[in-house]
């Protein structure tokens, strides 16, 4: 536990400035965090059939340029066709490497591309939430924070019913109920005080905000599970040791970027109608 609460402080005191340097600093974090997660993923899920370390840079390559491709077309840098573009060209080097490199089998190239797609698309849904402004990532990062420790607090204590006994025996029911139940009030407030939703009526703004919270909260719990899901079917009990105490850097964003990928289509909805 000490271990855990050193790295955390220690994590918190990197991430914090980069929450209030401009975005673009932001955004290259989250270009770091993108190469270091798809390393952690097609690590396990190709760790019994020697890949040769060369081939890591396919999906490192990949994942970098599907993050930054999908951020500069959502900010209107570039044309979504360039893209497209790189997407094919990506897919027929991958299956050229399953022809010339022996161990790179086509189970192989579907799970660096599960890596790709899981990684980039998560911390890009990170980015384009923090796109919409400092409080919006600050709701979010409540949300799922509030959750997760209120969750696992309540579940220690009072949890008697298991929540998913084969794919995380150590969460409770009762824990995912409370911490839904604790966080969402607070981050409610917090996104009404600060504008994150455009409803200037405040009925309407409780009506709407709080069904979704209660959504994001639940989606981040499954987001975790789904985390836990692939750990237990490559036999792992963390991404990686990079963090003590915590895992890697998808153990301990896993909840995070899934439930991003909500809010902000939640947000992109809301914008649309």
């Amino acid at each position: 536990m000490k271990q855990r609460v050193i790295t955390g402080v220690i994590l918190a005191a990197i991430i914090i400035p980069f929450l209030l340097l401009p975005k673009a600093f932001f955004f290259g974090l989250m270009a770091l965090f993108v190469g270091i997660g798809v390393v952690e993923m097609f690590a396990i899920t190709t760790r019994n059939k020697a890949i040769p370390k060369p081939v890591f840079v396919y999906p490192i390559a990949m994942a970098l340029s599907v993050y930054t491709l999908l951020l500069n077309a959502w900010l209107g840098i570039i044309n979504i066709r360039i893209l497209v573009i790189v997407i094919f060209i990506a897919m027929l080097v991958g299956l050229m490497l399953t022809v010339f490199v022996k161990q790179f089998t086509s189970a192989v190239l579907a799970q660096s591309w599960f890596s790709v797609l899981y990684v980039a698309v998560g911390f890009f849904a990170v980015a384009a939430v923090r796109n919409e402004g400092l409080t919006t990532l600050l709701y979010l990062l409540i949300l799922v924070m509030m959750t997760d420790n209120f969750a696992y607090m309540v579940g220690m204590k009072l949890g008697r019913r298991k929540l998913a006994p084969t794919i995380s025996p150590k969460k409770s029911i009762e824990g995912a109920i409370a911490g839904t139940l604790i966080a969402v009030p607070i981050a409610t407030i917090f996104a009404y005080y600060f504008n994150v939703y455009p409803f200037t009526t405040s009925w309407v703004f409780v009506v709407i905000a709080i069904p979704i919270g209660i959504v994001l909260s639940i989606l981040g719990q499954i987001g975790d599970l789904i985390a836990s899901r692939i750990k237990r079917d490559y036999s792992v009990k963390d991404f990686s040791n990079l963090l003590p105490g915590h895992g890697g850097i998808l153990d301990r964003f896993d909840s995070t970027a899934f439930t991003s990928i909500a809010l902000f289509t939640v947000l992109m909805i809301i914008e649309v109608l």
